[in-house]
């Protein structure tokens, strides 16, 4: 645990056309909120990948930027799923796509057994913070990858309520699309793409940005592949360009 928390806080520099790092302190504790301006980078299409472990995204990201201008944003701490921080002697762990509505910050919280109103408060604070970094954005690509079948693949979203989806049987279920935008939904439809179209005031609370977008009108898209499909995951953001170009 010594070794462990020794990691927290200890941030991790890239070469590229520019870089802002937020050291945001929680608790006793610190997480980066990395920008990378990739070669003059606008603000109208942001990329924010919240899982640092989620890595197979990141790097499709980056090798997809390096051809088109872009802002990616990312969150560094200890290279895991999960956000740890010590306050008083405590240690509390959340998910930090959960934490954008009082509800989902309530309920990330109770899940790891450590839940207080002041840690509530905290995740407030820190989900603020990336919030904050969004207010620019006319597009937010949520970056995330998965592992095979369970628990999470486009066959989730069939016949769930609050949900319209569109499954291809050729495609891996895992390598997925999932937007708040009817839009959206329906090029990606066109494009013969797994995607689910998450309906306004329809989806459970579960803290998670497509919530928070949903609620406050930003468009919102998520990327999802499975750990390791860098090359299916460029090629999801390749079929996105023709969404990202209306909103740059």
């Amino acid at each position: 645990m010594r070794n462990f928390l020794i990691l927290i806080g200890i941030c991790i520099s890239i070469r590229l056309s520019a870089q802002d790092t937020l050291r945001y302190k929680i608790g006793d504790s610190t997480v980066c909120i990395i920008t990378e301006l990739h070669k003059g980078a606008r603000r109208g299409v942001v990329f924010l990948n919240l899982h640092e472990d989620e890595s197979t995204s990141v790097q499709a990201c980056r090798t997809f930027l390096s051809n088109n201008n872009g802002t990616l944003i990312r969150l560094h701490q200890h290279g895991e799923r999960l956000i740890v921080f010590t306050r008083k002697g405590k240690l509390y762990r959340f998910d930090p796509n959960r934490i954008f509505t009082p509800k989902g910050r309530k309920a990330t919280l109770k899940y790891f057994d450590n839940y207080d109103r002041v840690a509530a408060k905290k995740l407030k604070g820190f989900a603020n913070a990336i919030i904050k970094k969004l207010r620019k954005a006319r597009l937010v690509v949520a970056l995330h990858n998965n592992t095979e079948g369970a628990p999470l693949s486009i066959l989730n979203y069939v016949d769930k309520k609050g949900y319209r989806v569109n499954v291809n049987s050729s495609i891996n279920i895992d390598d997925f699309f999932l937007t708040t935008r009817k839009k959206i939904y329906k090029y990606l439809k066109s494009k013969k793409m797994n995607v689910a179209w998450e309906l306004f005031h329809k989806t459970n609370d579960d803290g998670s940005l497509s919530i928070y977008s949903n609620k406050n009108q930003l468009p919102y898209v998520n990327i999802e592949a499975l750990h390791g499909h860098e090359t299916e995951q460029l090629q999801m953001l390749e079929v996105l360009k023709g969404v990202m170009k209306k909103y740059r």
